[in-house]
């Protein structure tokens, strides 16, 4: 089935903030934390109203004054500074005019408030180069929620029968990480939450952090690829499983204790940290696997080698390193000298239900010490 309608989003893809220098001035200014000024005019309660169409963008930049307490000459100021290093992406546009001169549907689809049709056609004037345009406030519904999706499909000329094989997937949008963080803390669950039973989150580094819910039936396929995991890097229940991975919001350490739990294996929950107290662990319980991070393994094998422990009494003989990159390099450089154990290099994503993948494996054959 052939490719019928790209949908495009506005903010981030066709409008893209290239300076944030001004943003940060004002933040200064005002007293606000970083990234407080982003945080007034587009997150909570008000700025979603504003997006959902439920207040007037106007309505929205008057309380915006009255939170900053400036006056109205300022705020206007503040406005103009706060969006005049967003440009248009022209290069981008010249794509998607190639695109519709080919005979696709072109598609607009926007998280902005009722203000949103000017904008669009007075100050980024992108309106001519699509043939349909969903806007949330338009429809009262925003980013990510489905049905807004649906709304931009049905406006595209695409039906959900339309969608019959992987290859069909190209003709969806995308949901980026900025609509997730749109919709903190709940906005974007698919489930109620009577039947949620966890939740996990990222560690927002990057700015508020990305929330995930866990039904019982998602416990459950967590669990069950986790195991697959294990067990595809070697861990049977005969196992001895040292957890290193951190215990909380973080999905790394819940994830592994339960997938183990399904194989078979002992759990030791170790968590992350007193490292002296890990390598003790590992030797006193005798412990034949480890999950833990790639930059963290490093540090276990050089307390071991401190505390002067003989490397043949660990009786470790697989590892899974995973939750950044890199992991290699790490290893390689700080770990295969130690040890020599079979290693597997895993990942996921908690913005997927955390489904593990067990992408790599090597054989870590350095001397034992």
């Amino acid at each position: 089935m052939s490719l019928k309608a790209v949908i495009f989003d506005f903010g981030g893809v066709l409008v893209r903030t290239h300076d944030q220098s001004l943003r940060a001035s004002w933040e200064r200014r005002l007293g606000l934390a970083p990234g407080g000024a982003s945080a007034i005019v587009f997150e909570g309660e008000r700025g979603r109203a504003a997006q959902h169409g439920w207040i007037t963008d106007a309505d929205h930049w008057r309380w915006i004054g009255q939170q900053l307490a400036v006056d109205d000459a300022t705020l206007a100021q503040f406005r103009a500074d706060f969006f005049r290093y967003d440009i248009l992406d022209l290069a981008l546009i010249a794509y998607i005019d190639r695109l519709r001169a080919a005979g696709y549907h072109l598609g607009l689809l926007s998280n902005a408030s009722d203000d949103a049709r000017r904008i669009f056609t007075e100050v980024y004037p992108v309106l001519p180069h699509f043939d349909s345009v969903t806007i949330s406030a338009e429809e009262g519904v925003m980013k990510p929620d489905p049905r807004i999706f649906r709304l931009a499909l049905e406006a595209a000329g695409v039906a959900p029968e339309d969608i019959r094989s992987l290859a069909d997937a190209a003709k969806l949008p995308f949901t980026t990480k900025d609509d997730l963080r749109g919709c903190f803390p709940y906005q974007a669950f698919a489930a109620p939450m009577d039947d949620v039973v966890r939740v996990h989150g990222s560690s927002g580094t990057t700015g508020k952090l990305t929330v995930v819910a866990y039904t019982k039936n998602d416990i459950d396929l967590w669990a069950e690829v986790m195991a697959r995991t294990l067990t595809c890097g070697g861990v049977t229940r005969r196992d001895v499983v040292h957890n290193g991975y951190g215990y909380g919001l973080f999905t790394g350490g819940l994830g592994v204790h339960y997938g183990a739990e399904r194989v078979g294996a002992a759990v030791i929950p170790m968590s992350s940290g007193n490292t002296a107290r890990q390598v003790m662990l590992i030797q006193d319980f005798a412990a034949t696997a480890i999950c833990c991070t790639p930059a963290y393994m490093p540090y276990i094998a050089e307390t071991r080698e401190k505390m002067g422990i003989d490397p043949y009494e660990i009786k470790l003989r697989v590892g899974f390193l995973g939750a950044v990159d890199g992991c290699y390099v790490i290893l390689i450089a700080g770990f295969v000298h130690h040890v020599g154990i079979r290693v597997s290099q895993s990942a996921g994503a908690g913005e997927i239900a955390a489904i593990a993948v067990n992408l790599v494996a090597a054989w870590c054959s350095g001397g034992r010490g």
